[in-house]
């Protein structure tokens, strides 16, 4: 460049990217000449300081993690944080396995500057990756940490690494229950003399893998009989629940005992345990009695303990009123709840086989007053003949006073007796099946003798109401065997 004779110049020069980028200095020369003398020269160097540098940050979305399936979220920022354009920039992760270069994984880029592949000076790039944690990362008992490592052509490899921490809860459940194969659960009531089993179910609730589970209960010892398994690999896994049955006798009078189950995990190095009791009461049945006995002792299921003196300590005669515990278990009792008006009642609700008072989802019920049992029981020869559902829910009344005395009974045949009342009675609160009202509408729904529903089967009922009828009075008059 030239100035004008006899003048000073200047002249400014702006620094470009590509000055920093070229790795070289600034170097010019100005050349002074005119007509009475040679030229003139002068250079000037301007040093170009270059600062290649970056930085990576590696995050995850979650701090620990305590599920088998979580997923975790990682995100890596990287920003040119230096005064030189950066070429070649690769970014790698280790996959939690440091030593093991084989298995890394390249995370995915989401945001990169202006689109080229060049970071250039104060750019960011962003990447991201996603990890489902596995039932192995929880039973290592080690936190996840991965390091991811980033480099280009122009500076060496920076590192961050990521930790999340992995929380073990070691956990196990045991819920026991009590069952004669009619009622199940604890606290129960059940027929001395008759079968009875205990259910032990027995779930992982907790995150880790169980091993060496070992189920006991007093007195009986080790429970070996697992009847299911989950899936056979002999580790309680997370939600994973195994089942035992042990079978016995019921005693006459209290009987508690206590179930405990213990498991491994971590190797051995832990061990989990839970317990659970259940308990039954073992009532000897009085033997079953006809529909004129119990419209006789009307006493002994009115609900009415104080005048229960009458039969107590009689030699077949149950223990107490069998509207009161522990023939019942209702929380209301002597009442039971009327599955058709709603209300807490005190009578029969023909059904409820586990006593609880309510119309449960797998009970099909028929509630009657003490007055509406009572006339029915009393029925006399001619209604039964001009209508046969007095002879039947005559002995169905009866067959269900001699179940609630906790004598051996059988229950299909009262199961197919509530149904064939049900299709030949008013439904009365609407919910598809008859309610057992026998005046109701009694014009419409009454059956005589010489009806095939009396004398046949049907689809809705697998008996005709004469062979129902038949197998209840049998049973209430010789009892079951």
């Amino acid at each position: 460049m030239s100035a004008p004779s006899g003048r000073r110049g200047c002249q400014t020069y702006t620094v470009t990217q590509g000055d920093i980028d070229s790795a070289a200095d600034l170097v010019n020369v100005a050349i002074a000449d005119s007509d009475q003398t040679d030229p003139t020269i002068d250079d000037e160097k301007v040093d170009v300081l270059e600062d290649a540098d970056f930085l990576l940050l590696k995050e995850a979305n979650v701090d620990s993690v305590d599920e088998v399936g979580e997923i975790i979220t990682y995100t890596y920022t990287v920003t040119n944080s230096g005064n030189q354009t950066l070429t070649g920039f690769t970014l790698s992760d280790d996959n939690f396995t440091a030593d093991d270069p084989n298995d890394d994984f390249f995370p995915e880029l989401t945001e990169n500057g202006n689109g080229d592949t060049n970071l250039d000076v104060g750019e960011i790039w962003k990447y991201t990756a996603t990890y489902e944690v596995t039932q192995a990362d929880f039973d290592s008992g080690l936190d996840l940490v991965n390091v991811a490592t980033a480099d280009t052509d122009q500076t060496g490899p920076k590192t961050d690494d990521e930790t999340v921490d992995v929380v073990q809860n070691p956990s196990i459940t045991l819920d026991k229950v009590t069952t004669d194969e009619v009622v199940t659960g604890d606290n129960i009531g059940v027929s001395a003399g008759e079968s009875i089993s205990w259910i032990y179910t027995v779930t992982n609730d907790g995150n880790l893998n169980l091993s060496n589970i070992n189920l006991t209960d007093d007195p009986q010892g080790v429970i070996t009989n697992l009847v299911v398994d989950g899936d056979g690999d002999a580790i309680l896994a997370p939600n994973e629940t195994w089942i035992y049955e042990l079978t016995g006798t019921a005693i006459t009078g209290s009987y508690q005992n206590l179930g405990t189950v213990t498991g491994d995990h971590s190797n051995g190095q832990g061990q989990v345990e839970a317990s659970d009791p259940s308990s039954y009461t073992g009532i000897e049945g009085p033997g079953v009695r006809t529909p004129g006995f119990w419209v006789n002792w009307t006493e002994v299921w009115d609900g009415n303990k104080d005048n229960d003196g009458r039969f107590e300590g009689r030699s077949g005669f149950p223990s107490g009123d069998l509207l009161l515990a522990p023939y019942s278990a209702s929380e209301e009792a002597p009442q039971v709840l009327d599955p058709v008006s709603g209300t807490y009642q005190t009578g029969l609700l023909v059904g409820d086989y586990n006593r609880n008072g309510i119309t449960d989802d797998s009970e099909s019920t028929i509630f009657y007053t003490l007055n509406e049992a009572k006339s029915i029981l009393a029925a006399k020869q001619k209604d039964q003949k001009n209508d046969k559902r007095y002879t039947l829910d005559r002995s169905l009344v009866a067959s269900w006073l001699n179940f609630t005395a906790f004598n051996p009974a059988p229950t299909d045949d009262i199961d197919n007796g509530i149904a064939w009342i049900q299709e030949h009675t008013p439904d009365e609160n609407f919910d598809g099946i008859g309610d057992g009202d026998l005046i109701l509408e009694a014009s419409t729904y009454a059956v005589p003798a010489n009806s095939d529903f009396w004398t046949e089967s049907n689809p809705i009922v697998p008996n005709g109401g004469e062979l129902i009828h038949t197998a209840l009075d049998d049973y209430n008059n010789n009892g079951l065997f």
